[in-house]
């Protein structure tokens, strides 16, 4: 019986999928916040996550949303200089 449990535990698989800037990070150094607010604010965080992290998806409304702000902090950097 304890062989046929561990075998279940293994073939969940952790999924972390985000739909809208309001959805909940469960994991990490942002735990507990928005995808919208680490969006903001540590955009290079989410960018290891869509690479390292398994499971880890931005779905296409978001992601192209979190393109518009990569590349207006790109801009904003790009004029403060």
């Amino acid at each position: 019986m304890e062989e046929k449990k561990e075998e279940i535990v293994k073939k969940v698989k952790v999924r972390h999928v985000f739909k809208t800037e309001d959805d909940i990070l469960t994991f990490g150094i942002n735990s507990g916040k928005t995808i919208g607010v680490v969006m903001q604010k540590d955009p290079n965080y989410v960018d290891w996550c869509v690479k390292k992290v398994k499971g880890f998806k931005l779905y296409k409304k978001l992601a192209l949303r979190f393109e518009e702000i990569k590349k207006e902090r790109l801009e904003k950097k790009t004029n403060e200089k």
